[in-house]
């Protein structure tokens, strides 16, 4: 009997891009004084930075900031973290930039990554034999699978790894990467359009939810 496969979603990510944030803006400090996580979210300290290129704020409850010159993301990872705290985490980043407004943002981009074990090489192996002829996917190198996809007006890519052989892992990753740009007319009513954008990420989760388990 066929394994029946189940990709599960074990990460996430929101992430506004711009010119020009400001990395050092990112800290403990700024987070807890403009209320942008909860009390009880505890701050991993030794694996949080601040500088001027590149700062990151990491909770013990999977949720991750990171900041660059063009992004400003938030993670979750693990599957609790996903399904606990993927509402707050998109309302702190949108919060976050409402506290900045003379930023030129960019666009909202939401990433989802699932997974699955399989029990041997061999049924990884029929997987990637299937996915290397469905039409709308074109294979690279090391078996990982790259798409353009689209779902109504919005373009998304779509990202497959497999593992090659000689691998002692089992398990297949799929991300798939939305992307909602800003237009020039979008900066006039900021707040309103960036959360206009942030109210379709359950339709976005769905959508890639079911694209991942039609392999």
């Amino acid at each position: 009997m066929a394994e029946e496969k189940t990709f599960e979603l074990v990460a996430m990510r929101f992430c506004i891009q711009a010119n020009y944030h400001n990395p050092s803006i990112l800290t403990p400090r700024f987070l807890t004084t403009y209320k942008l996580r909860e009390d009880d979210w505890e701050i991993d300290e030794g694996a949080s930075q601040t500088g001027a290129v590149i700062s990151q704020v990491q909770f013990k409850n999977g949720i991750l900031w990171t900041a660059d010159w063009m992004r400003l993301q938030v993670w979750l990872n693990g599957k609790e973290a996903c399904e606990k705290y993927a509402e707050k985490a998109k309302d702190f980043l949108l919060k976050y930039v409402d506290l900045l407004p003379h930023v030129q943002y960019n666009s909202f981009d939401v990433g989802f990554k699932s997974s699955q074990l399989f029990s041997s090489l061999q049924q990884i192996a029929g997987f990637a034999n299937k996915l290397v002829k469905h039409p709308c996917l074109t294979p690279e190198k090391k078996l990982g699978i790259t798409a353009d996809m689209k779902f109504g007006d919005i373009s998304w890519l779509l990202r497959i790894e497999v593992p090659e052989r000689g691998q002692s892992s089992n398990v297949v990753v799929i991300y798939g990467d939305f992307f909602l740009p800003l237009k020039d007319s979008d900066s006039e009513n900021l707040s309103d359009n960036l959360r206009r954008k942030g109210g379709k990420v359950a339709d976005l989760k769905k959508h890639f939810l079911e694209t991942t388990s039609s392999f």
